[in-house]
């Protein structure tokens, strides 16, 4: 899903559908995304600092989500086999 052109772009919700990649490098504002029961095998919101709510529950493949150092994410909905990883993940 190619949502570039949208850098204003503050909630983000694409819930159940079949989504398995979801670039967000330009979409900076950021505030809230919501993207669970898709396929999404990676997902990378270290630049996301106004970031508060990030629910990607139900994506089988997505063990590893990349934040930075220190960034704090108030609402976090993820499955036990998923985690937050400021160091990056393989």
């Amino acid at each position: 899903m190619n949502i570039s052109a949208n850098e204003a772009l503050k909630h983000l919700k694409v819930s159940y559908n079949q989504i398995s990649d979801l670039s967000l490098s330009s979409n900076t504002n950021l505030e809230m995304i919501w993207a669970s029961g898709n396929q999404l095998t990676h997902l990378n919101v270290s630049h996301l600092s106004a970031l508060y709510d990030l629910r990607i529950i139900r994506n089988p493949s997505l063990t590893c989500v990349e934040i930075s150092s220190g960034q704090d994410i108030a609402t976090v909905q993820i499955e036990n086999h998923q985690s937050l990883n400021p160091e990056g993940c393989d």
